[in-house]
């Protein structure tokens, strides 16, 4: 019971340098998966600017070649 008595002190300290280790690592993890949530809105924003600067530009150009396409269409069909 003496020996046990001795190591209480020791195991008492232990315990509490882990709950601190593994409560600022508990923190660490969530402030992670809060930067995480902002690099993919940032991603996602990018690439939604570059997909509306790509159908701005090349939206025309893609509605004049479809407009051929059932131009000759219409003409090879006879309607």
């Amino acid at each position: 019971m003496d020996a046990l008595a001795a190591l209480q002190p020791q195991l008492l300290a232990l315990h509490t340098a882990l709950a601190r280790r593994l409560d600022a690592l508990s923190r660490r993890l969530s402030e992670e998966a809060g930067q995480d949530m902002i690099e993919y809105g940032l991603l996602a924003g990018l690439l939604s600017t570059g997909a509306i600067a790509f159908i701005v530009l090349v939206g025309p150009q893609l509605a004049a070649t479809f407009g051929l396409v059932v131009n000759s269409l219409q003409t090879t069909v006879g309607h």
